[in-house]
Parts: C-alpha cells; sequence; structure tokens
C-alpha cells in the first residue's frame, strides 16, 4: 500500500482527531523512511465483547495508534485493547454512534506486536459497538 501526498493531505482532514494528530502526514512520513510498511488492522466489534474479542495480526508491527468509531449509541460505553493480560490503552470512549475517539495512552512496553501475540477488545458493556482501528508501521 502506498500513501501519495494528496491521499495523505485529505486523511490529515478527515475527521478532528486526524486533523489535530495530522494522521495522514504521519503515515506518509513512515511510508518515506523506505523500510517500514504503515500497516491498518481494523476489528469491527458488532457483538458482545465484555469477555474479549480478538484481532487476527497478519503482520509484526510497531502499534502507534488506535482509534474507535463507535457504531452504537450506549451509555458509559468504552472498549479497552489487551495483549494477554495486560493493557495496551487506556480505557477509550464508546458511547455515542458516529462518534471518533483515540487512545490517549499506549503503554510503550507493549506496543511491538508479533504475530503470535494475542491482542483483544475488551468492552465495558454488553452493547458497545464499534470500529476499532490499529494503525502502525510494519517492523
Amino acid at each position: 500500500m502506498s500513501i501519495t501526498a494528496a491521499e495523505a493531505t485529505k486523511l490529515d482532514s478527515a475527521i478532528p482527531e486526524f486533523q489535530a494528530e495530522k494522521l495522514g502526514t504521519a503515515l506518509k512520513a513512515v511510508q518515506d523512511i523506505g523500510d517500514y510498511d504503515p500497516i491498518l488492522i481494523s476489528l469491527n466489534i458488532t457483538a458482545d465483547a465484555t469477555g474479549g474479542q480478538a484481532f487476527t495480526i497478519p503482520y509484526a508491527f510497531e502499534l502507534m495508534e488506535v482509534v474507535v468509531q463507535s457504531r452504537a449509541t450506549s451509555a458509559s460505553g468504552t472498549v479497552q485493547i489487551f495483549s494477554g493480560a495486560s493493557a495496551i490503552t487506556n480505557v477509550i470512549v464508546m458511547e455515542t454512534d458516529t462518534a471518533m475517539t483515540r487512545a490517549a495512552t499506549l503503554d510503550d512496553s507493549k506496543t511491538t506486536i508479533l504475530t503470535t501475540s494475542t491482542i483483544t477488545a475488551v468492552t465495558h458493556g454488553a452493547g458497545d459497538k464499534g470500529l476499532v482501528c490499529l494503525i502502525g508501521y510494519r517492523a
């Protein structure tokens, strides 16, 4: 996958969170390094994930960002990303349908994701639904 300058600019302005972080510009910069490929792995939570829903990890990568799009309105709706039993992210709000939220923190001791890693998204309630995107670069 390759990101052009025009696509990076478009991605930068897609949503306020991307604008603040200049996500398209950041992904383009990682791509332009030449040794790393950007990675986007998504997980659509459509059913109860209070016990955790696993991501399929096709490549080893370094996690740089987690972005969530809420796909239902759920009071106190949240999601948190784990590696095994250890949290990678803070609890991410997922309360209002169509709202976009990003992880405020990533535990840097757990951001190297391997194909053998067990990465799960755990929600607070059975009605918490959303699209969870892990963004990083292939190492």
